[in-house]
């Protein structure tokens, strides 16, 4: 099975690991959290063979909320200037599509090793927001001046950079994936530029 993570905020261990702490609010996080814990009792039950993967943003050519449409957007428009919010130094975890699929892929393929166990899956590299800006410039071919201003005071630039800074400043989101490394030996199939690429155009 394949829900989100939806950890809770302000954790003091960094990458985030399978034994944190999940939130339960708002009714979104509550209804993954309950799934999760459902799916869980029923292998516990043996009713069946069970393993969760927690998935971050998916991203992708087909993927469901388009994260990146606000800088490619504004690329499009011929904007001069895009605004940081804190220096657009927020790290989030991400997963390129194919990446996740193929997470899910090894664990169709080791159902005995993987019974009963959570993963947290994402890319291999994380990039800040800013990172991810520099990117999507550099794929379209568009020079702009990149403005770092306070988290409180960027209000416009807040749509854009929800994911990286889900609770405010210095809200990280990474989690660690070295579970998933070590028992199916996990390695991205697609490099992360390679994925962008592929989803801005």
């Amino acid at each position: 099975a394949t829900g989100g993570s939806v950890y809770e905020r302000g954790l003091v261990q960094f990458p985030i690991p399978e034994s944190a702490p999940l939130r339960k609010e708002p009714k979104l996080f509550h209804q993954i959290w309950l799934t999760e814990q459902l799916v869980m009792q029923a292998h516990q039950k043996g009713d069946f063979s069970a393993t969760y993967l927690r998935y971050p943003n998916v991203y992708g050519p087909r993927q469901t909320v388009p994260g990146d449409w606000c800088i490619v957007r504004r690329i499009l428009d011929g904007r001069k200037y895009f605004i940081l919010p804190d220096g657009g130094l927020g790290l989030q975890s991400m997963g390129y599509a194919e990446n996740a699929a193929h997470a899910l892929l090894l664990v169709v393929d080791n159902p005995k090793k993987t019974a009963g166990k959570i993963y947290n899956v994402r890319d291999e590299a994380t990039l800040t927001f800013r990172q991810r800006v520099e990117i999507i410039s550099r794929i379209m071919k568009h020079e702009w001046e990149l403005i770092d201003i306070p988290f409180e005071l960027a209000l416009p630039s807040w749509p854009s950079a929800a994911r990286w800074h889900p609770g405010g400043p210095w809200e990280h989101g990474l989690t660690d994936i070295s579970r998933i490394k070590i028992d199916l030996g996990y390695k991205d199939i697609v490099p992360v530029e390679q994925g962008i690429e592929r989803t801005v155009r």
